[in-house]
């Protein structure tokens, strides 16, 4: 038989209960402890892993891949996206970025439309908060070539160059066309939230089947601007001819839900004949040998009728000669300020006035 414990036998009842719950309550402070920080891993994991993207570019995993995929299928109405490497990063606004490397666009029965050297896709983090999805907001194409032509009927189609010949899906039919396809951009669950698209090192090829001339056009750049109210678009391109390099830049404005838009157009550097040949307003330059800068402003109705022309020409020196067996007519510069009216193929000079040798 045990001797009872002394030190037990000294103790009151009472504190030895207060010892027994000192005890439990130790035990259940550790327990809540060791819980609370399970529960902090998971976010302990989320903080490293934005501060791994954040501005730095890493390998994307298989959902974002997989949402890549997805949103590009809608755009392109059950097409297909490849591209040899993809990456994430966290940039500065806390914007997360996709980044698109050797990208090959392609629709819904396998057919190639673009081939995009790069595509850097800023997304909403509302979109991923919020919707659970991802919505992009900017997009910018990098080392993108594409086709312009005009036909004999003077319509003007726009397409993707790819190296194989294949010239892609069109993409707009004549001015009306492009403002309806940047009107509607916005209307595709994948771009609802779509801001800005820009295209830099643009490289493309105008064929003009009236004129039976093909220009080049390498490194340009194009952005358009789109939001609840209005849709832009400007460009600066620098044009390769026979007699050198023509810069050209062109702005663009429309508002939302509607054909109407406002044109502009200047050019530098260019030569009055290849001037000529694209407008009938300007036709009369095609006896003009010399180089010439010009502003031009035209409008869309909200029918997508185009309206009148309003022209500013500065020519530099030249010779004035309609006819190869003609005598050239030289002059030192020539400024004018015309208007034309389509509905009654009207041309109008407002102002003329020619430097030359007769005064």
């Amino acid at each position: 038989m045990t001797d009872p414990d002394p030190v037990q036998q000294a103790t009151p009842p009472k504190a030895r209960r207060g010892r027994t719950r000192g005890r439990r309550r130790g035990k259940r402070w550790h327990t809540a402890r060791v819980v609370a920080y399970l529960l902090t891993l998971p976010v302990v994991f989320v903080l490293m892993a934005v501060v791994m993207m954040f501005d730095r570019d890493i390998t994307a995993p298989r959902w974002v891949t997989d949402q890549v995929a997805a949103r590009a299928g809608g755009v392109l109405g059950g097409g297909t996206v490849g591209f040899g490497d993809i990456a994430v990063r966290l940039g500065p606004d806390l914007h997360p970025r996709i980044r698109l490397i050797d990208t090959v666009l392609a629709d819904a029965a396998g057919r190639p439309l673009a081939r995009i050297a790069e595509i850097d896709a800023t997304i909403s983090p509302r979109g991923l908060l919020f919707d659970r999805t991802a919505l992009v907001q900017r997009v910018a194409l990098r080392g993108t070539a594409v086709a312009l032509t005009r036909d004999a009927q003077g319509r003007l189609q726009l397409a993707f160059n790819l190296p194989d010949g294949d010239r892609g899906a069109l993409l707009a039919d004549g001015l009306p066309g492009l403002v309806r396809q940047l009107d509607t951009l916005r209307d595709r669950p994948a771009l609802a939230a779509l801001e800005s698209l820009t295209l830099a090192g643009l490289d493309m090829t105008y064929t003009d089947a009236r004129a039976d001339r093909t220009w080049t056009v390498t490194d340009g750049a194009l952005r358009f601007a789109i939001d609840a109210a209005r849709t832009s678009a400007v460009a600066d391109l620098a044009v390769e001819g026979a007699a050198g390099q023509t810069r050209l830049s062109l702005a663009l404005d429309s508002p939302r839900d509607s054909l109407a838009a406002r044109l502009s157009v200047r050019v530098d550097e260019a030569q009055a004949r290849d001037l000529a040949s694209q407008s009938a307003a300007l036709r009369f330059l095609g006896a003009i040998d010399a180089p010439l800068s010009a502003t031009l402003d035209t409008a869309l109705d909200p029918q997508g009728m185009l309206g009148p022309l309003d022209v500013t020409l500065k020519i530099g020196a030249g010779a004035l000669q309609p006819a190869p067996g003609t005598v050239p007519l030289r002059f030192e510069g020539v400024t004018a300020a015309l208007s034309y009216d389509p509905a009654g193929q009207e041309l109008t000079f407002d102002d003329v006035a020619v430097v030359s040798d007769w005064g």
